[in-house]
C-alpha cells in the first residue's frame, strides 16, 4: 500500500441537486448500496512508472473535492464536508503482462462489490496494476454519491495526463461551486420552472404503467431480473432509422423502448424517467461530482404503426424532458406528495431508460442493412440473450439501458417479475429489436417477416 498526503481547500456545504438525488436512492438501497458503486479501469500509456501512477492518483484526489468528501444526514437535508488535509492509500498489485487487463478488470469488479465509503472515510479506492516498476492500469472504484459516469470519464482522462507529467489546463469546478449556483435566485427559479413541467405532465399521464408492485409478497432474491441482449441487428437497424429520421441512435432506442413499454403495459402512452447528465454549464465539463437527475419523459400514441413518426415525436419530447431535469429533489418530493393526496395514489415513476454509451454511432465498419429475407434472418439469428443479474429489491419496475459495443447493440432490461415475468423480459428485448429492424426494412422498401415468423 502506498500512502500519499494531500492539502487543499476544504469546508462544509449542502449537497448539489445531483448529489441529493443519488443520496436518496443509495439510502433506499441500504446494505445493497454497493450496487451503485461506479468502476473504471484506466489503460495507461507505455512507460509510466509505479511512482508516477501513484502520484497521479494523489494529484487527482487533491484536485477534485468530491474524492475527499464525506456526507452526513441532517435534520432537514444532508451535508457534505470536504477534507482539507488527509491521505489517500493506493494499492499496488503485481500482474503478469499476458492477461494483465483481464486480471485487473476482475480485481476491479470484485472491489466494486465492497462498501464505500470505506473505513478510512474516503469515497473511492484506487489500485495500480503493475509489472515490475511499470504501471499498466489504474483501477478506480468510487461511490456514486461522489461521481457519475461523466465524472469517471473526466478522471480517466486526467489520470492519463497526470501519469505522463501533464497538467489539466484550469482549476476544476467543484460541487461546492455548483451548490452556490443552484442555491442562488437563478437556480431556484430554474427548479420551479422544471417542477411546473413535471406537474403539467404528471397530471395528464397514466397513473401507472405496469401497475403498482404487489405489497406483502414473500422475499425472493430473484424477483428483479436483468437480461442483456447483444444484437448486431439492432445496431444496424437503429443506425438506418436514425439516418432516415436525421436524429440520434439514442432517440431511436428511446422510441423503441416507449413502444415496447406501451405494448407490454397495454397503454397508448409511455411515461419514462431518463437519466440526465445536466452538464449544461461549460464549467461543469471537467467537474468530478454527481450531477445526474431524472428527467420526466412522456409520449402519446406509442401504439401507432408509423415508427418513424414516433421517433420524431420522441426527439421533441426528450428535448423537453432534458430541459426540465435540473431541480431540487426535495421540492420534487413535495410535489409528488401533493399529487398523491389529490389522486389518492402516488404517481408511478418506476419505468426508466438510460443510454449509458459515450458515443452515439458505431464505426463505419458496421455492415449495411440487409434487405434480402434470408440475409435478414441470418442477421437476426446472431442475437444473443443472457442473464445479467438478479436482486431481491430495486427502486424500478422496468429499467432499460444500453452500453457501447463496437459491433452490436448491447441492450438490457431489468424488471419486477411480479409485473413482467422473466419470459416477458426476454420478449421485450426481442420486441425492441423487431420494432426497429422492421421499421428499417420498411423505410428501405424491403419486405418484413410475417407476424408469425418474427
Amino acid at each position: 500500500m502506498h500512502r500519499r498526503t494531500f492539502s487543499a481547500r476544504g469546508g462544509t456545504a449542502p449537497l448539489t441537486w445531483g448529489q441529493l438525488a443519488i443520496w436518496k436512492t443509495i439510502a433506499w438501497m441500504g446494505d445493497e448500496a454497493h450496487y451503485f458503486n461506479v468502476r473504471r479501469l484506466v489503460d495507461l500509456p507505455e512507460g509510466v512508472t509505479v511512482h508516477a501512477a501513484v502520484e497521479a492518483v494523489a494529484r487527482l484526489v487533491t484536485r477534485h473535492e468530491a474524492l475527499r468528501t464525506r456526507w452526513e444526514a441532517g435534520a432537514e437535508e444532508p451535508s457534505q464536508t470536504v477534507s482539507a488535509e488527509g491521505a489517500v492509500d493506493v494499492l499496488v498489485v503485481p500482474v503478469a503482462p499476458e492477461g494483465a487487463r483481464e486480471s485487473a478488470e476482475e480485481r476491479t469488479v470484485a472491489q466494486a462489490a465492497g462498501k464505500l465509503p470505506g473505513a478510512d472515510g474516503m469515497p473511492g479506492r484506487f489500485t495500480v496494476f503493475a509489472h515490475g516498476d511499470t504501471a499498466l492500469h489504474i483501477g478506480m472504484v468510487v461511490t456514486h454519491q461522489a461521481v457519475d459516469s461523466w465524472s469517471m470519464r473526466v478522471m480517466e482522462r486526467e489520470l492519463r495526463l497526470l501519469a505522463t507529467g501533464g497538467q489539466p489546463d484550469a482549476e476544476a469546478w467543484q460541487p461546492r461551486d455548483q451548490v452556490a449556483v443552484e442555491r442562488a435566485p437563478g437556480g431556484a427559479a430554474r427548479s420551479k420552472g422544471a417542477l411546473r413541467y413535471w406537474e403539467r405532465n404528471l397530471e395528464k399521464a397514466p397513473a401507472t404503467m405496469f401497475g403498482p408492485s404487489p405489497q406483502g409478497a414473500a422475499e425472493d432474491p430473484e424477483r428483479f431480473v436483468r437480461l442483456g441482449m447483444d444484437s448486431p441487428a439492432l445496431a444496424i437497424a437503429a443506425t438506418a432509422v436514425a439516418d432516415h429520421c436525421r436524429t440520434s441512435v439514442s432517440t431511436v432506442l428511446l422510441a423503441a423502448t416507449s413502444a415496447v413499454v406501451g405494448r407490454f403495459a397495454k397503454r397508448d402512452s409511455a411515461v419514462l424517467q431518463l437519466i440526465a447528465f445536466n452538464r449544461v454549464d461549460p464549467r461543469t465539463d471537467a467537474m468530478v461530482g454527481s450531477m445526474t437527475e431524472n428527467a420526466l419523459f412522456t409520449v402519446d400514441d406509442v401504439d401507432r404503426d408509423d415508427f418513424a413518426d414516433l421517433v420524431t415525436r420522441t426527439h421533441d419530447r426528450a428535448m423537453l424532458a432534458y430541459q426540465h431535469a435540473r431541480y431540487h429533489p426535495l421540492d420534487l418530493d413535495r410535489l409528488l406528495e401533493r399529487l398523491t393526496e389529490q389522486r389518492g395514489a402516488r404517481p408511478d415513476l418506476g419505468c426508466f431508460f438510460n443510454d449509458a454509451r459515450l458515443q452515439d454511432r458505431w464505426p463505419d465498419t458496421l455492415e449495411p442493412l440487409p434487405t434480402e429475407p434470408g440475409a435478414v434472418e441470418r442477421l437476426r439469428a446472431r442475437t444473443r440473450i443472457h442473464v445479467e443479474g438478479t436482486w431481491a429489491a430495486q427502486d424500478a419496475t422496468f429499467f432499460a439501458h444500453t452500453t457501447y459495443s463496437p459491433d452490436s447493440a448491447r441492450f438490457f432490461v431489468m424488471a419486477d417479475t411480479l409485473l413482467l415475468p422473466r419470459t416477458g423480459i426476454e420478449e421485450s428485448l426481442r420486441e425492441t429489436e423487431r420494432v426497429v429492424l422492421d421499421a428499417a426494412l420498411r423505410l428501405a422498401g424491403a419486405p418484413t417477416p410475417p407476424e408469425g415468423e418474427k
